[in-house]
């Protein structure tokens, strides 16, 4: 029973990773424009130049460690790398999300007026 699950859960993960990877690669120049929009939003609008080298080599990084997952090479090492992209993005997005939403200077610039 449990190696059935973990069989499933690494099949399921192996595909999503593929298919995300595929999905960002079939438009590679609209996912640097939106690390475009994450580097502006930290602040770091010098990587600007990189953003489409960043968004290929991210594309092929998400679709090589699930293929990688598929097959089982190298688990304990392509589990961590997609628990770091998981965290990475989930991170991105979030923190991006709040300070469109929230705009903590600008709420404290009316505090003090």
């Amino acid at each position: 029973m449990k190696s059935g699950l973990i069989w499933f859960c690494r099949i399921a993960v192996g595909l999503l990773f593929i298919f995300s990877g595929l999905i960002k690669a079939n438009d590679p120049l609209g996912f640097s424009y939106k690390l475009e929009e994450y580097f502006e939003v930290f602040h770091i609008t010098f990587l600007n130049n990189w953003a489409l080298g960043f968004a290929i080599l991210l594309c092929a990084l998400e679709m090589i460690l699930g293929f990688a997952l598929l097959i089982g090479v190298y688990a304990k090492r392509v589990i961590w790398g997609l628990l770091a992209i998981i965290i990475f993005f989930a991170f991105l997005t979030f923190y991006s999300a709040f300070l469109r939403w929230f705009k903590p200077a600008a709420a404290l610039a009316t505090l003090y007026r």
